[in-house]
């Protein structure tokens, strides 16, 4: 009856809650913000020390690696000129296929 329709819809938001949809998500992120990087023809050095971040965090942050905090994701979208929407256009059709 309804109890399968709940244990799909618990399966569901588990899987959205799942460590494997947080790597996802970060690696979703990742690749829009070397995007924004690229369009706006800025290395990374440049980019991290506007952000106030370390190259290397930034290198991880683009490659999906660890996960961006917000106020880092505020800070690069002030850097890159987009806003933090951008950052996740991609995102919910991805997570929903997942």
């Amino acid at each position: 009856m309804a109890t399968p329709n709940l244990q799909s819809s618990a399966k569901r938001s588990t899987a959205r809650n799942s460590p494997a949809s947080h790597n996802t998500l970060a690696l979703l992120i990742g690749r829009r913000i070397r995007a924004a990087r690229h369009a706006k023809r800025l290395s990374l050095n440049v980019v991290a020390a506007h952000a106030n971040l370390a190259p290397d965090r930034l290198k991880l942050l683009e490659a999906g690696t660890d996960r961006v905090e917000p106020h880092e994701l505020y800070d690069l979208s002030q850097v890159l000129d987009k806003s933090i929407s951008y950052f996740f256009k991609s995102v919910k059709r991805t997570m929903a296929r997942a």
